[in-house]
Parts: C-alpha cells; structure tokens; sequence
C-alpha cells in the first residue's frame, strides 16, 4: 500500500499545484465488499486526514458524499456550489466546488479522485474531460503499482519461507552433527569398555601359562567373570542394533 499511497499523494499534489485547487482526495475502492475508502487527502493536517478516513466511507451507488454515485456511473461529477447540494458532506465550510472523476483501468473501477476548490463554479466540462484523460494514465500507473506490490509481497513472503526452511535444516543439520558427536563417544566409550575386559583376560591367561598352580581355580573364576561381562556387552550392542533397525521396543 505504501508505494500506491505515495504515488497517489505526489500525483494530486502535483495537480493541484498546476491547477490553483485548494485540496485533493482519493478513495480506493474495495471490489468485495463494494466500499470506497480514503486512501490520501492533499493539504489536511495528519489530524483531520485521520478523522477524514473514519467518516468517509460510501458504499457503491450511494449518494451521500457523491463518491459512491461517481464510482456507480463511472463519469465525471462536478458540483458547482456545494452549499447547494444536499449530497455534500460538509466537513470543510471553506469549499464550494467539487470535481470527482472515477479511476478505471480496463472497465475495471479502481477508486475515485477529488478536486476542491474555494472559489464556486471552479471546474467546468473541460477541467472534468481533461482530468478524466489523466486519470486514465493514473490507472495505468495505480495498476502498475498494485501489481509491483504483489510482486513484493510474493517475494518477501517467499524469503520468510526460505529462511524458515533453512533455519529448519539448520536445526536438522546440527541435531545430526550433534547424534554424529553420541555416536563417536558411544563408540569410544564401547571401545574402552571392552577393551578392559579383553585386557584382563589377555592378562590371566598368560598367568595359567607363568602363575602358580594352585592359583589356576582363581584365575579360571576371573577368565570366566570376565569373559560373561564381555558377553554381555556384545549381548547389549546386538540389542541396541535391533533398535537401530526398528526390529525391537524398549520396555
């Protein structure tokens, strides 16, 4: 919306800067829910633009405000007192002359301009015939903008998504490295545990070869004891494989 609103802004300044109009508005129309809403107002303070934008909002067709009943006709609408007529809103006393012209981009309604002057009868034929030609060329550009701005849109949304896939795949990638980093300990610290009781049994058993007989029933108990440990490692890592694979469930 912001790059439409300011090309809005610069285009009524801008005419109304050429032309001597004391202020300009457009309002936007939402396709809908069939409703005109202020989008800018030339030469209002910040405080009277929000009040503006609180109470002007016409439906398709309606009277009350003339915008409604340009936007339904979709011609020019010039009003040349508007003390005299009982479809003005007569928010500013300081106007007298209006001009509302309709913003239409390939038969399609896009939103209505405003011209306000202080002086009655400001616009005549030629002022409204004029303005509907560069109105033609603001819809071009209106158009222009609305679809730079789904491109916008489009994209940044597209970047969130990217970024959130990433930031996914991060967390992914650094729960592997992290299971990568159990893995390699759990496989060290296998390592060290059966390499404790191979070291024992590699150790009595030299001693049946050199050691006292009398000790043999002790290192024979011990080579047994040791060996039942070593088989219950083994026994464990075979457990823990079929987990791996989904063979098995823990209780």
């Amino acid at each position: 919306i912001k790059p439409m609103k300011e090309l809005i802004s610069h285009v009524l300044r801008t005419i109304i800067e050429a032309m001597g109009y004391a202020k300009a508005n457009y309002f936007t129309f939402d396709t809908e829910k069939e409703q005109f809403h202020l989008l800018d107002a030339i030469e209002y303070p910040p405080e009277a633009f929000k009040k503006l934008q609180n109470q002007m909002r016409f439906h398709l067709g309606e009277a009350r405000g003339l915008v409604g009943l340009v936007g339904q006709s979709k011609q020019p609408l010039i009003i040349p007192e508007t003390n005299a007529d009982p479809r003005w809103i007569n928010i500013d006393k300081t106007l007298h002359s209006a001009l509302f012209v309709p913003v239409i981009h390939e038969g399609i309604l896009l939103g209505v301009i405003g011209m306000f002057s202080t002086e009655p009868d400001a616009f005549t034929q030629d002022h409204a015939r004029d303005m509907m030609t560069l109105s033609n060329n603001i819809a071009i550009a209106i158009e222009n903008a609305q679809l730079y701005e789904a491109q916008q849109q489009y994209t940044a949304r597209l970047e969130a998504e990217v970024a959130a896939r990433t930031a996914e795949l991060q967390v992914a990638l650094e729960k592997a490295n992290a299971a990568d980093k159990l893995k390699s300990q759990f496989v060290s610290d296998m390592n060290h545990e059966l390499r404790t009781p191979l070291t024992v049994i590699k150790l009595y058993l030299g001693l049946l070869d050199h050691g006292r007989p009398e000790n043999w029933s002790r290192y024979i108990e011990t080579l047994v004891r040791e060996t039942e440990r070593l088989q219950t490692m083994v026994d464990e890592l075979l457990d823990l494989s079929q987990l791996d694979l989904g063979k098995t469930t823990t209780n």
